[in-house]
């Protein structure tokens, strides 16, 4: 997220821009907002899981699938375009498994020939889906931002799908997707139980560095953000377009209702899919704070990362001590009886001492834990409800 002066800068040089749009964005990127700590008392880490921009729970039995890096200035590197060839194994972006019950942290082997884990400079978006024939059979779907010549033209940026048994400590990899015009900017993805198709979200038109600060503040303000849809047999088109800061996406099961985080807008926009896959925008949930990733639990609720103050994650990107800390926020999102209404409630808010550039947040309904990271952070946040 662009930094205050990073945005003041940029529409300085358009003296058209009137002051009270001005004020509405800097209102939105949280420059006038109160951190209020919230359910922060009974919460664990766990250090051994680092930088992990997104997880994925399984309710039955409570094991937390995530994507994460050896270290975060790993992700830094990736955010601003920075990579180098790394060395070895120990620094390729991993997935993992968190036993809650024991506190058992496994590291996943990947097998198979089409995944080479030395490409990959980031392990971003997730999403797990058990087979419709086979609850045991979990299908994994991955954003894979991909090394390439990336001084010029950023990552070469694919999806990955995996298949695995739960609890196994294997991926098995089954395709990559990679479809460079509409595969442009992927953030997040839900995919299908077959393990053949699934709907993405890309943040931006063409893929920008977090160093470069003017175009990265325009994301904010034009509506160049899209949704894609991939199938194995019938390959990836534009599903929605003129979409603003798109993020987060998450479907709820059994109804296909498809929600899309806005990461420059503070609301939620809800999606139904035709019969063509094509998606309509049947209304907005205004939360009134921009958002990461989107979860939804075993009730039915929208649990939002969001950013209370989104400037400071500029901050982060740019110092490479990976020491400054970004506030964090998690929402709960629940429809209000059967009707096209909402209720925004906040449950989690912290400084940043404890959760920093929140990027995910997971409620474990049957266990009342709330799991959290982010995408520069030390450690997995574990707190009570």
């Amino acid at each position: 997220m662009p930094s205050t002066r990073m945005l003041v800068a940029g529409l300085g040089a358009l003296s058209v821009v009137p002051f009270a749009f001005v004020f509405d964005i800097l209102r939105t990127m949280g420059a006038f907002r109160t951190i209020q700590l919230t359910g922060t008392r009974d919460c664990i880490t766990v250090p051994e899981l680092k930088a992990c921009e997104d997880l994925w729970l399984h309710q039955p039995t409570g094991l937390v699938y995530l994507a994460c890096s050896p270290r975060p200035r790993y992700r830094q590197d990736w955010l601003n375009w920075d990579v180098q060839d790394r060395p070895g194994p120990d620094f390729y972006d991993y997935f993992a498994t968190y036993d809650q019950s024991t506190g058992v942290v496994t590291r996943l082997e990947v097998s198979g020939k089409g995944f080479d884990a030395s490409r990959t400079v980031s392990l971003h978006g997730m999403d797990i889906v058990p087979s419709k024939d086979d609850p045991q059979l979990l299908y994994v779907y991955v954003v894979n931002h991909r090394l390439k010549d990336v001084a010029d033209a950023g990552t070469d940026s694919v999806i990955d799908v995996f298949k695995t048994r739960l609890g196994s400590k294997k991926l098995e990899h089954l395709r990559t997707f990679r479809d460079p015009a509409v595969i442009i900017a992927p953030n997040n993805v839900v995919g299908s139980p077959d393990g053949k198709s699934f709907y993405f979200t890309n943040s931006e038109e063409k893929q920008v560095s977090w160093r470069r600060a003017l175009p990265r503040a325009w994301v904010l303000f034009r509506a160049t953000s899209t949704i894609g849809f991939c199938h194995l047999d019938h390959g990836c088109s534009f599903v929605a377009r003129d979409m603003h800061g798109n993020n987060g996406i998450a479907r709820v099961p059994g109804n296909d209702t498809i929600y899309v985080a806005s990461q420059g807008k503070p609301y939620i926009t809800v999606l139904t899919p035709r019969e063509d896959n094509t998606l309509t925008i049947v209304g907005k949930i205004h939360t009134g704070l921009p958002m990461d990733n989107l979860s939804i639990d075993k009730n039915g609720a929208i649990w939002a990362a969001a950013f209370p103050r989104s400037m400071s994650m500029v901050d982060c990107m740019a110092d490479p001590t990976t020491k400054t800390l970004s506030p964090s926020t998690v929402l709960k999102v629940t429809r209000r009886n059967a009707s096209d209404e909402y209720n925004v409630e906040k449950v989690f808010e912290d400084d940043g001492s404890l959760v920093t550039t929140m990027t995910v947040a997971v409620h474990d309904a049957e266990r009342g834990r709330l799991f959290m990271h982010g995408v520069l952070s030390e450690w997995l946040t574990v707190c009570k409800l």
